[in-house]
């Protein structure tokens, strides 16, 4: 597949093990290059368009600016095959970006990672290992819930009318945990207990990535939405979850308590483009010099979450 317009193309590229790996890379004629280049991943089981299309939006928006981007399925997602190395999905998803900076990304280019929800923990797991990223843009990137979390959530429920009137007829959450309870089916006896972001192993595994993030001087734009309460709900949340960590002016942090997690009303998805292409323009890493090729070995492992 080739083509946009005069002036912006796009081609099908295969790479990985195997060429198992399928991805769009979306430029322009004539490039910039002194611009990094920008690498989409999603979350879950989206393929590699996005919700919405954003991310092909965003790659005609940022090629009309100069820039190259890739955006590319997941092994064993949309058009790209199962790895079938034994790898566990975390293991296996950090890889793949990895795969795809050694395709994508000349010697010492400068990259930045771009990521929505699960993908957003998945980009900042390959930045803080991988020396050529500069740049990481996280969109509802899982963090911890910490105290002021909980009492503002708390305050946000008991201000919402569903809420009582869920607790009135019986169908809130509450009521179901309490009857589990009740009959002896705790979570603690199940075999599929809820993923716990403040259990003690993913708590590590989470800050081992933040901290390598500082560690690798990777500029962060941190931006999360209200679409994700039950995760987060204020602005400096991944701040307070990680205090022993000082992240310094690289990171910037925003909370859009009214905007769409799931991108589905179209002015959200204009927001976030417009959000993603300001931050891009204006970036520090833009007068950053290309990473020596000494510093382009990866870093130190980080325990799968």
């Amino acid at each position: 597949m080739d083509g946009v317009s005069g002036t912006i193309s796009e081609r099908a590229v295969t790479f990985g093990l195997g060429d198992s790996l399928v991805g769009i890379i979306t430029q322009a004629s004539r490039p910039d290059p002194t611009l990094p280049v920008v690498v989409a991943i999603n979350g879950g089981i989206l393929v590699r368009s996005g919700q919405g299309r954003v991310y092909v939006s965003l790659a005609r928006r940022l090629a009309a600016l100069g820039y190259r981007m890739l955006r590319f399925d997941l092994s064993g997602i949309g058009d790209s095959l199962t790895r079938g190395d034994g790898l566990s999905p975390g293991n296996a998803a950090v890889d793949d970006i990895r795969l795809a900076l050694d395709y994508f990304a000349a010697m010492g280019e400068r990259v930045v990672l771009l990521g929505l929800c699960d993908g957003a923990t998945l980009a900042a797991h390959r930045a803080s290992l991988d020396r050529r990223v500069v740049g990481a843009m996280l969109i509802d990137p899982l963090i911890p819930r910490t105290a002021r979390y909980r009492r503002l959530h708390l305050q946000q429920r008991l201000a919402h009318r569903t809420t009582w009137s869920e607790l009135a007829d019986g169908s809130h959450p509450l009521w179901r945990r309490l009857k589990m309870q009740v009959k002896g089916l705790t979570f603690s006896n199940s075999t599929t207990p809820p993923f716990d972001p403040n259990s003690p192993a993913v708590y590590a595994g989470l800050e081992a990535v933040y901290r390598g993030l500082v560690d690798n001087d990777v500029e962060v734009f941190a931006l999360f939405t209200g679409g994700m309460q039950h995760r987060h709900c204020y602005r400096e949340q991944l701040l307070d979850a990680f205090p022993a960590i000082d992240f310094g002016p690289r990171l910037r942090l925003e909370y859009f308590p009214s905007n769409d997690h799931h991108l589905e009303w179209p002015p959200h998805r204009v927001w976030l483009l417009d959000q993603i292409t300001a931050w891009l323009q204006s970036a520090p890493f833009r007068d950053r010099p290309e990473r020596e090729l000494s510093d382009l070995s990866p870093r130190r492992n980080v325990q799968d979450m």
